[in-house]
């Protein structure tokens, strides 16, 4: 998914508070740091934060540069796309949330007869502020 160049401007900001040496990449130890104050996450450590810029660290430097960054941000972005387009094959009815018996008939199209005891295994673990449907 391109990013739009106001998005990548915006990214460039967020790069460069990440970046607090201003060495032009991010450590791990500068990742870890910067994801415990961001909004959204329940942070990173320092090991965690490596192996993911090891997945985008082409010239192998164990630092982030910002390239390597909008790879991180692109693949993210394509993987909450897809994880979506899923959740649209649960929600039978469309409502936006999945209930236990669109759950159930999901599972039975793909072949799986859940007992009640996993479906509501299944469910308790998604079903993340308990109020009866996955959203």
């Amino acid at each position: 998914m391109p990013i739009s160049d106001a998005v990548r401007k915006e990214l460039l900001e967020t790069f460069k508070s990440f970046d607090t040496d201003g060495s032009g990449t991010v450590s791990a130890a500068e990742l870890a740091k910067s994801m415990i104050d961001l909004p959204g996450t329940d942070g990173m450590d320092e090991a965690q934060c490596a192996e993911l810029i090891g997945l985008a660290d082409n010239d192998g430097d164990k630092q982030m540069n910002f390239e390597e960054f909008l790879r991180i941000v692109e693949d993210g972005l394509e993987i909450s796309t897809q994880i979506a387009e899923e959740f649209k094959n649960f929600d039978v009815n469309g409502d936006g949330s999945i209930d236990k018996e669109e759950l159930r008939e999901v599972m039975k199209s793909l072949g799986e007869e859940p007992t009640e005891a996993e479906l509501d295994e299944m469910f308790s673990e998604a079903d993340a502020d308990n109020d009866g449907s996955i959203t």
